[in-house]
């Protein structure tokens, strides 16, 4: 599926800033998702520091991409035998993710 700025702006307000407050500073890959007026707009509106990683090297952006492996393998063990039902299953791996000791 698409990822569309609305849904980015959607899923960070109701999930990030009603939930824990304004961040500081968000860094995203380049995806044109985030780099749209919109996002540029609901960035300055919450003065949030909004920081890109480099083109086609994920590794500059490494804590988020070794949370995504890590959710990614969380994610496949509590996944049924149907793969769609992912989006189901993200806060029960959130948890276990947040609960583990690291």
């Amino acid at each position: 599926r698409e990822v569309k700025s609305e849904n980015v702006i959607r899923f960070l307000e109701h999930n990030i800033i009603y939930r824990f407050g304004v961040p500081h500073r968000i860094t995203s890959d380049n995806g044109l998702a985030f780099k749209s007026e919109k996002i540029f707009k609901f960035a300055a509106k919450y003065k949030i520091q909004w920081n890109y990683s480099t083109w086609y090297y994920p590794q500059a952006n490494g804590l988020a991409e070794a949370f995504n492996k890590t959710l990614f393998k969380i994610l496949k063990k509590t996944m049924t035998k149907y793969k769609r039902d992912w989006h189901d299953r993200l806060f029960e791996s959130l948890w276990a993710y947040r609960v583990t000791v690291r």
